[in-house]
């Protein structure tokens, strides 16, 4: 029989505990309540915001949980793996699902699931420099994150290797850690692979030195108490396996296929001569209609699909311009693979989203801020010009844009933001890499 569907909640303040039945004092009236509450923090391997929804390998596994059982539940954001694991000291969640490895450590105190995803844990560092392949000759001071399974590993590999250096960082996360990395603040970090994997799209300098011995295994940790509560995730978890979508949520985001994040004008004005003319005029007759370059069309088109009408991805967004059920559905696009209908879809969000700008910001510079509203959302552009005018940047240029967005995937940024976490970072290159097709589209080119 067809199990009812759960309902997931999202809220930034505990409320709820566990799962079972408590009750609520609120405003002089107790409830029962009986909501699952999983823990999680914003991060690109876990939860994020896109197309006005959410995403992340964590989420998606944690819905499929709550679809399969039935149970309501809500989503606890906490700011770091160290408060997910106090909270769940304290019993106030009944699944931690953050990507957490199952350490001989917290194997000791904590519950875990099955083991659902095994990782490598990887040294990163900037390709700037060359750095040796083994423990044995690596004499780089590593910065990892104080209580983590990083720090785990590196105090037992010690014993081995005493010459190992290291120091933790207390109130930052892994991604932030590779940031650094990126902006040569630090040299190197530890990461687990597919932390390392989804991040090298944002930070393409990275580079892996080489992997620490042995693997980890990524699990959910639950609560003690809750007999009832670990059957269920447990029958879960062969039901999700058995069926194949445990591998298919996985592939989604770390099945990768080759990614057009890097601009290749050689190859781009060789595809101008092979396959622009196909669907040049498509991308006119939109740019005419909704005022909006047919040239700036045509690159994001570009950068999102080599202009293949039928490309697809593991995750699930297709077509010529790579438009997700969600977001095509929200354009008024009924067919993702006609190329006629995903552009002026586009074309037509485009105008709107230039309308939308205020009017202050500089003729020049509303393509940028046009180009990163698409792709991180026009709530997250608002939230990285209020941050400039915060700042005390002029937050009517690009170039202060620029270094806000990448800012409101830090937690002392969008923890005061009204639209709080988000990649900043990606907007960014999409931005510069778009900006340079559509260049070399204008002068090659023109209209």
């Amino acid at each position: 029989m067809k199990k009812k569907a759960g309902k997931i909640f999202f809220t930034l303040v505990v409320i709820f505990v566990g799962l079972g039945f408590y009750s609520l004092s609120q405003v002089g009236k107790v409830e029962e309540i009986h909501r699952l509450k999983i823990l999680t923090r914003y991060a690109p391997t876990t939860l994020y915001q896109v197309d006005g929804g959410y995403s992340g390998f964590e989420y998606d596994l944690a819905k499929d949980f709550v679809d399969y059982t039935g149970i309501d539940a809500e989503f606890i954001i906490k700011d770091s793996i160290d408060e997910i694991l106090e909270a769940m000291r304290e019993s106030e969640g009944g699944i931690a699902a953050a990507g957490l490895t199952k350490t001989e450590a917290r194997v000791l105190e904590f519950d875990f699931s099955p083991s659902y995803y095994t990782v490598q844990e990887e040294i990163v560092c900037n390709k700037s420099k060359k750095y040796p392949k083994n423990l044995q000759n690596f004499k780089t001071e590593l910065v990892v994150i104080k209580g983590s399974s990083y720090e785990e590993k590196l105090k037992n590999l010690k014993t081995t290797y005493p010459n190992l250096r290291y120091k933790t960082y207390s109130g930052i996360s892994t991604e932030e850690l590779l940031r650094l990395v990126y902006i040569q603040d630090i040299e190197c970090t530890v990461a687990d692979s597919n932390i390392v994997a989804i991040n090298r799209q944002y930070y393409p300098s990275l580079k892996v030195a080489f992997s620490l011995p042995g693997s980890g295994e990524l699990g959910w940790i639950l609560d003690h108490d809750n007999i009832e509560l670990q059957q269920k995730v447990e029958d879960w978890f062969i039901n999700v396996e058995s069926t194949g979508r445990l591998q298919a949520i996985a592939n989604k985001y770390y099945s990768f296929r080759k990614k057009f994040a890097g601009v290749n004008i050689e190859r781009f004005q060789k595809d101008i001569e092979k396959r622009l003319s196909v669907y040049i005029e498509d991308f006119q007759k939109a740019g005419r209609k909704h005022q909006i370059p047919w040239e700036l069309l045509a690159s994001i088109a570009y950068q999102e699909s080599h202009w293949k009408k039928n490309a697809q991805s593991s995750s699930g967004v297709e077509g010529i311009m790579m438009l997700s059920s969600g977001m095509a559905k929200k354009l008024g696009v009924k067919n993702r693979l006609n190329p006629t209908q995903s552009i002026m879809g586009v074309a037509k969000h485009l105008s709107e989203i230039m309308k939308k700008l205020p009017k202050s910001i500089e003729k020049t510079d509303k393509i940028y801020f046009t180009l990163s509203a698409y792709n991180i959302g026009f709530s997250h552009l608002e939230d990285s010009i209020e941050l400039a005018k915060k700042l005390k940047k002029n937050p009517n240029l690009w170039l202060s844009i620029r270094e806000t967005l990448p800012l409101l995937s830090q937690k002392k940024y969008y923890k005061d933001l009204k639209y709080g976490y988000a990649r900043g970072d990606g907007a960014v290159n999409f931005t510069k890499n778009i900006s340079s097709y559509y260049d070399v589209l204008k002068k090659d080119i023109g209209e």
